[in-house]
């Protein structure tokens, strides 16, 4: 199977514009008749698909009276028998209403190639000799008489004609078959299904063209092809052969809502598939509504699938749309309409199979879908406490009703979206939004005198307490960009700090308002959490007048809830702050991260010490597969230690148990050069810190004379969990220089921890010496971040099925522009995505929550700066199958005012009516 990225798209294509060409598509379908043509003689015109369908012998369901025709077959007159067809059919491209039946288990087409041969005549197909233009079902000596054998039958199920060889028996013999052959309506697909069989037969499969110089042969039981002698046991019992000249798309179901609501999407999922046998081409699909469940001009356009598909032989496309209904839509019964190649991209000689129906369904009361689309404080800058505000707010309409006394509240937020905890500054009511109408909205708000300082958010909430009916409440809250409340005197902006976990960097920004904008910090009172200090950035830009900021940096050392006030001076003012961080324990596993030791050297001291990330220190390391060389050991510290006494490559699995008693499990080999041989004393070199300079030496052994170095490549090894590693390429480490005596200089450029790999070679003074074979070492190297990068999301609103949902992550500590992944190990709910920036966008899917009204979903989230500095935090989702309620009333206003005085706008009518979410996934069968 394979899965294909989903997409969201809108479409303003649901305002009811008639759909162009729909009247003239049958008179396109006759057209594309004369436009098709037989394929060269050196690409076979037919291309044949085998599957497993169940034999259902006459009569068959849904088909009209079953007729009964009397034919002899070979050795016997009448040899054959034709049959004139309800409707044109197709073959090798050309248009047919004649067939003949023949005894030999045969079909040919017109009745210029009707006559039997003398004899059996079996043949490989294609071939030279007569008979030609035909469909061989089984080709061999049969009878199809009344007595001793069964009947010809034929029967018209819809716009396909059956034709039915019933117990011909094997002439002179007493074995039987039955085998069908369906032909279909302006179609050049021809299908033959097998039924039972006794007895020993020799017989021939395929169709071939008018002369013989092209033909396909059918597949046996198991597929292969036994052209032109078929045993009994390769006869295909129980299977369908279908032979194919084009891609034939067929729209296998439609789903949609018992009830839908005019203005108001509705989910619609379609199943498309290629039963042809060539590949469909840049086609797409669209949905329409109609009051009947066939394709006419009244039929209503909703949604267009953007781009182009293709799809293989047999592969299935699914859509899922969610396509407004148009907002005209009178009471009464209506159906789904989905139309595979609507644009008539594919060369399909049979089109009705590309529309596929779902209904009646019914049409629902209309109702108001309120949204507040836009918050904006417009003055001042920076609110004062006690103070008033200008804000703007756009209050819109969607749905398909009139709102009257609309209720709103206007709340003040710490987090991104308002919650339980946020305070109401205003309440208010709109007289009158009619529906698709907008109306801009200006008013003054009052700040409490209370509020204390820092960075909030301004939300609009329509309908708190849930007075009126609407279809849809996911778009009843707005929300504002952060803003500041401050007073004029100095004054701290920073409300609370972000939880951190052990043994995980940490970095979070002190930020305050007023003074001289020059701000010194100090902690007053409590402490921080070991690990935890207040760390200047840039480095000594204070000492040289350089603009600078005071963060709370580190990784904290042990888990509990640390209490403590910080102060903040400037230009002779002060101001102070409580905080409580609370410091928690890794909910990660540990992970094994030496998955490459270096090159250990023969018969000297040398150690190496693993490494591990996640999980809970301290680790405790143990070897539970192999063995190590002679000589050498492993300590419970994870260091590989001791003198190796002998050489070759000794495989091993390690297993790391942390502080929790978490475990991991990972193999890998210890090598140790050979006696006399060029060995690496250097595997590490010493931690430095990110802009550190950097002084240091490689050293070698083994051999005599002169040792060469050289950079052969660099890995940045995995640094925390869910990370992976990453080749930098033929480059040393980031901002490093080796020179050929293997000396290191530089600035540490990138934080991280690196894998090193060096090529060792010698020059020996002595010329008569043997040549040393260069080697390979790997040496390990970590740069420390100079400070850490820290999540500063802790929290994401809800998500409703269904409906578009978006959230920004936020981060501090990092320098320069920021990248977002998720870890390799995790993801987010199907139908959301995580943008490089930190967007979280997308409509969930219904299909997750397994039935279930709600599901959490936990991933991992990273984030890095252009030094590599990292962070990550674990974050839950909630997906719930109704959308989320609004924030419950906290204080109450007794205001009454009406609020906003503009005209209602009809600029959501085009937007508004024609949005559509369309997802797409494809899959292979």
């Amino acid at each position: 199977m394979r899965n294909y990225e989903k997409f969201e798209w809108m479409s303003d294509a649901t305002l009811g514009r008639i759909p162009t060409g729909v009247a003239s598509l049958l008179a396109s379908v006759t057209m594309a008749f004369s436009l098709l043509a037989p394929a060269p003689a050196n690409a076979a015109y037919y291309t044949v698909i085998q599957d497993t369908v169940p034999f259902q012998a006459m009569p068959l369901p849904g088909g009209g009276s079953v007729t009964t025709q009397s034919m002899q077959g070979w050795g016997y007159s009448p040899k054959e028998v034709s049959v004139t067809l309800p409707f044109p059919v197709l073959f090798y491209g050309q248009l047919y209403t004649q067939v003949n039946v023949l005894g030999i288990g045969m079909v040919t087409f017109g009745s210029t190639y009707s006559t039997t041969p003398a004899s059996n005549g079996r043949r490989a197909i294609p071939g030279a000799a007569a008979p030609h233009n035909f469909v061989a079902v089984w080709w061999d000596e049969a009878v199809c008489s009344n007595s001793p054998g069964g009947p010809l039958n034929t029967q018209q199920v819809g716009d396909q004609f059956v034709i039915q060889w019933t117990n011909c028996r094997k002439y002179a013999g007493t074995g039987e078959f039955t085998a069908q052959l369906w032909l279909t309506k302006n179609s050049d697909e021809i299908i033959v299904h097998y039924g039972p069989i006794t007895g020993t037969w020799t017989g021939a499969m395929g169709v071939e063209n008018i002369d013989g110089s092209d033909g396909t042969a059918g597949p046996s039981a198991t597929g292969t092809v036994c052209n032109p002698s078929c045993s009994t046991a390769q006869f295909p019992s129980g299977k369908r052969i279908t032979y194919s000249g084009g891609p034939n798309l067929v729209v296998e179901a439609v789903n949609g809502e018992g009830v839908g609501y005019a203005g108001i999407s509705m989910p619609v999922s379609a199943r498309v598939r290629n039963v042809g046998g060539k590949a469909a081409l840049g086609f797409t699909a669209r949905v329409l509504v109609n009051d009947q469940p066939t394709l006419t001009s009244s039929a209503r356009e909703l949604a267009v699938a953007p781009g182009s598909f293709d799809a293989n032989p047999g592969e299935v496309i699914d859509f899922d749309f969610f396509a407004r209904l148009p907002i005209d839509l009178e009471p009464g019964s209506y159906y789904i309409l989905v139309e595979a190649d609507p644009f008539e991209n594919v060369p399909q000689s049979n089109r009705t199979s590309m529309v596929g129906a779902f209904g009646p369904f019914t049409i629902g009361i209309g109702a108001p879908n309120l949204a507040v689309p836009r918050v904006e404080v417009l003055a001042p800058e920076v609110i004062r406490p006690g103070g008033t505000f200008s804000l703007g707010w756009t209050a819109a309409n969607t749905g398909n009703d009139d709102a009257m006394s609309a209720p709103y509240s206007i709340v003040l937020s710490t987090h991104d979206l308002p919650g339980p905890s946020s305070r109401v500054l205003h309440r208010g009511v709109i007289d009158s939004l009619p529906l698709l109408s907008e109306e801009d909205v200006v008013e003054e708000v009052l700040m409490p005198e209370d509020v204390e300082t820092g960075y909030y958010r301004i939300g609009v909430i329509f309908d708190p307490d849930q007075q009126l009916f609407e279809h849809e409440r996911t778009n009843n809250v707005g929300v504002s960009a952060p803003v500041i409340v401050a007073t004029e005197t100095l004054s701290v902006l920073t409300n609370t700090l972000p939880s951190a976990e052990v043994g995980s960097p940490y970095c979070t920004r002190l930020d305050a308002t007023g003074g001289d904008a020059i701000y010194a910090w100090s902690v007053t009172a409590g402490s921080l959490a070991p690990g935890l200090s207040l760390v200047e950035s840039p480095a000594g830009a204070r000492e040289a007048g350089r603009p600078f900021r005071t963060m709370v940096c580190g990784t904290p050392g042990i888990p509990g809830s640390f209490d403590f006030e910080v102060e903040v001076k400037s230009n002779g003012d002060r101001a102070e702050r409580s905080f409580t961080l609370d410091v928690e324990i890794s909910q990660l596993p540990p992970q094994i991260a030496s998955l490459v030791l270096p090159i250990f050297p023969f018969d000297r001291q040398s150690e190496v010490g693993l490494r591990a990330i996640g999980g809970t220190t301290p680790y405790s390391w143990k070897l539970v597969a192999g063995t190590l060389p002679v000589g050498m050991n492993l300590g419970d510290d994870g260091v590989i230690h001791g003198a190796a006494r002998e050489s070759g490559t000794f495989p091993i699995t390690l297993r790391i148990t942390d502080a929790r008693g978490l475990t991991d499990e990972q193999p890998t080999e210890v090598r140790v050069a050979a006696p006399g041989g060029l060995a690496c004393m250097t595997n590490s070199l010493p931690n430095h810190v990110l802009n550190e300079e950097f002084d240091g030496k490689l050293v070698g052994a083994g051999g005599s004379g002169v040792y060469r170095w050289q950079s052969i490549s660099t890995k940045r090894l995995a640094s925390g969990p869910g990370d992976s590693s990453q080749e930098l390429g033929a480059v040393s480490p980031p901002g490093l220089h080796l020179n050929a005596l293997g000396e290191i200089s530089g600035v540490a450029g990138q934080a991280g921890f690196f894998q090193w790999t060096v090529e060792l070679s010698n020059i020996s003074r002595d010329e008569s010496a043997p040549r040393l074979t260069p080697i390979k070492c790997e040496v390990t190297l970590e740069i420390a971040a100079d400070h850490g990068l820290t999540v500063t999301t802790t929290q994401l609103p809800a998500a409703a099925v269904e409906s578009f949902y978006t959230s920004q992550l936020s981060a501090s500590g990092g320098e320069g522009a920021l990248s977002w992944t998720l870890s390799s190990r995790t993801q987010l709910p199907a139908g959301l995505s995580l943008s490089s920036d930190g967007l979280i966008e997308g409509a969930p899917t219904v299909a997750q929550l397994d039935g279930e009204l709600s599901r959490l979903f936990s991933f991992m989230v990273e984030v890095r700066d252009g030094s590599n500095r990292r962070g990550w935090a674990p974050l839950s989702l909630l997906v719930d199958s109704q959308p989320p309620a609004p924030a419950p009333k906290e204080r109450r206003s007794e205001s009454g005012c009406s609020a906003g005085l503009g005209d209602p706008s009809l600029l959501l009518l085009a937007a508004g009516s024609g949005l559509a979410l369309l997802r797409r996934r494809r899959t292979r069968r």
